[in-house]
This record gives C-alpha cells, structure tokens and sequence, in this order.
C-alpha cells in the first residue's frame, strides 16, 4: 500500500511537469527569457519569494506570486523557471513547471520492475553539485480519467568498489507506461538529491525506442 500510493503521488507531479514543454528555443512569448533550474521558496504565505539558481545565485522575485503545487508555506521546491532580469538580483517570473524530485529505491522493494520505452535526451549534475538531472520524452495522448497513466522512479541495482578506490551506483529508469497511448511526444524533466546516491559516479540504464542505453556520470 505505502508503494501503490507512492507511485501515485510522482504520477501527479510527473504529469504536472509535462505540461509545458520546457526551454522554448522558438520564436515563442519564452524564447527571449532566461530559463533556469531553481529551488523556488515559498514564504509563509505560499507565495514565491526567491528562488535559487544551480549556480547558486540567489533571486529576489519581484511579484510574489501564488503557485498552485507550492502548498507548504516555508519550503523549497524543484523547478523550472523563465524569467526576465528586472536588475540588482531582481526577476519577473513568466512561467514556472515543477520538477520531480525522485527518491531511489533499491531493486528488492519493487516486485515487478518496468522499463517501457523513453526518448531519451540528457543525463547531468547541476552547476552546485546537489542534484542529478534527466530529460527525456514520453509518449502521451488522451485516456479516461480513471485509466492507467505513466508512473516514472530510479531503481539502484547494485553499487560496485572500483579499482581507484571510488564506487559506482547502478541505477535504472523505471517507467510504466501504464494505459496511456503513444500518440506524441512530451518533454519532461527529473531532479535526483545527490546526497541521496551514495557512490562518486552513477551509471543509468534507459530503455529506448532504439534499445537500451548506459549512461555513465562521474559525481562531485
């Protein structure tokens, strides 16, 4: 039961992230903004305040604003933001996505482990080291409201002692595709603790519409 409402609650946050398909490189109301990983505060108020960048500049928000899944007052949440430079460490926020911030749960808690296929984009550690990143796509489309939708974690399979004295975390994407229809393409983003990977490099294994990939990322 703790699982099922587990996976539950990254499915809301995994498909609240999907909504907007992030860093618009077009010629789109965001495609002059500066777009930035962030932890975002959110003030006594639920209102965003500052956030903080993964260069670890902090940013004053000019116009507090109420956000939606900003729902405890005094907190830090992972996001994405666009927004314009007023000056002196000033921003006006345009648009806000959260992004999941994942645990990691080790193969002998999850009985049946699914893989289905993703689009892969990138693998990478922020700027201030605190988190490991992925981009990839997931096919989506329309379902009733009381269908199966996608379910997104990271499985550690094992962590191997290297030669140098240094260790390396085994992982996988897990993903379920659930009863969601593979009609498009939505871009979605992860955020991984990295004071959760208990190893000085991780390598990911994604299955692909190409097949499986291994992604190796030496840690800070």
């Amino acid at each position: 039961m703790v699982y099922k409402i587990w996976m539950y609650a990254i499915l809301l946050l995994l498909l609240a992230s999907c909504e907007s398909d992030s860093y618009d490189k077009g010629e789109g109301e965001l495609s002059l903004a500066t777009a930035e990983f962030v932890e975002a505060h959110a003030n006594g108020n639920k209102q965003m305040d500052y956030v903080i960048t993964d260069n670890d500049e902090r940013l004053t928000v000019s116009s507090q604003p109420s956000v939606k899944w900003m729902t405890t007052p005094d907190s830090l949440y992972r996001a994405l933001l666009y927004y314009n430079n007023v000056g002196e460490g000033i921003i006006e926020p345009l648009s806000i996505t959260q992004v999941p911030t994942l645990s990691i749960y080790s193969d002998w808690m999850i009985q049946d482990i699914k893989t289905d296929p993703v689009t892969f984009e990138s693998i990478w550690q922020s700027a201030n080291g605190k988190y490991l990143n992925m981009a990839f796509y997931l096919k989506i489309g329309e379902v009733s409201k009381d269908a199966e939708l996608h379910t997104i974690s990271i499985i550690q399979d094992t962590i191997i002692q290297n030669a140098d004295g240094t260790a390396t975390s085994f992982m996988c994407l897990y993903h379920d595709q659930g009863d969601m229809p593979e009609h498009y393409s939505s871009k979605c983003y992860i955020s991984i603790p990295r004071d959760s990977i208990k190893a000085d490099s991780v390598c990911m294994g994604i299955n692909t519409y190409k097949g499986v990939l291994y992604k190796k990322v030496a840690l800070r």
